[in-house]
This record gives structure tokens, C-alpha cells and sequence, in this order.
């Protein structure tokens, strides 16, 4: 599976997600719906596609190292967020083009910055990933 680590200093982004979902439903989400809703993750589908979107609310601590160890790499215009102090939320999607829409949609239903870790240690702003240069 394809994943990157949403990073974000904002402890109620799951919840501020999983809010948004249940209230306002395919239109803010871009044409997707819940499929799956639990206390540590969210699925949505996106309908015309039948594609997957998964946001995670957990962290395994053993893991921590692997968004805390550099190297990483911020792109250009983008201010490092504090990786000890940054919540990592799990993002869980195969289609690049689905996963920028909905990584979008989030950050802006938080209202807090928010960063992706890509798995060539790329960090993005993620209101402004490139679906063709993101490494899932």
C-alpha cells in the first residue's frame, strides 16, 4: 500500500476530518463518501472511481524515528514544521491525483499547517503537493 505521514500541530485534525465527512459528504470531499469510521481511522471512496483514501489517528511510538530521522528534504517555500513536536497521522492512498485532493481538503477543514512526509523524505506543504512528483 501507498502512504505518506500527514504531519500537523493540530491534535483534533482526525476529528475535525471525521466531522467534516458525516456533515457535509460528497461536496467538500470531492465526490467521495465514508465507507469505514472508527475511533483510528477514516475511510472515504471516492464514487466515480471506486478509489480508496484512508486517514489514520495512530502512531506506534517504535516507529517515531522513521518522520523524526532526517535526511529530509523541504521543498521550495516550505518552512520545516517541529518533527518533536509534530502529530503523525498515517495518509493511506494508491492514486496520487486522489490523495493531493483529500490531503488538501483536510488541511483546510483544520485550519493549521500541515505537511507531507513522502517516502523520499520530501516535505511538502500539504496544501501544495505535486500528485506527479510525490513518492506514496
Amino acid at each position: 500500500m501507498k502512504s505518506a505521514y500527514f504531519l500537523s500541530h493540530d491534535p483534533l485534525l482526525f476529528e475535525k476530518a471525521r466531522q467534516a465527512v458525516r456533515e457535509t459528504g460528497r461536496d467538500i470531499w470531492h465526490g467521495c463518501e465514508l465507507t469505514y469510521e472508527g475511533d483510528d481511522e477514516l475511510q472515504v471512496r471516492e464514487v466515480a472511481t471506486d478509489h480508496l483514501f484512508t486517514l489514520e489517528n495512530r502512531e506506534d511510538p517504535k516507529y517515531g524515528y522513521l518522520y523524526k530521522s532526517p535526511p529530509h528534504y523541504p521543498e521550495p517555500g516550505v518552512t520545516m514544521p517541529d518533527l518533536e513536536t509534530a502529530i503523525p497521522y498515517g495518509a493511506v492512498c494508491r492514486w496520487e491525483d486522489l490523495f493531493v485532493r483529500l490531503v488538501r481538503v483536510i488541511t483546510e477543514i483544520s485550519g493549521e499547517p500541515a505537511w507531507i512526509l513522502d517516502e523520499n523524505g520530501v516535505i511538502w506543504d500539504a496544501r501544495n503537493v505535486d500528485p506527479d512528483r510525490v513518492l506514496l
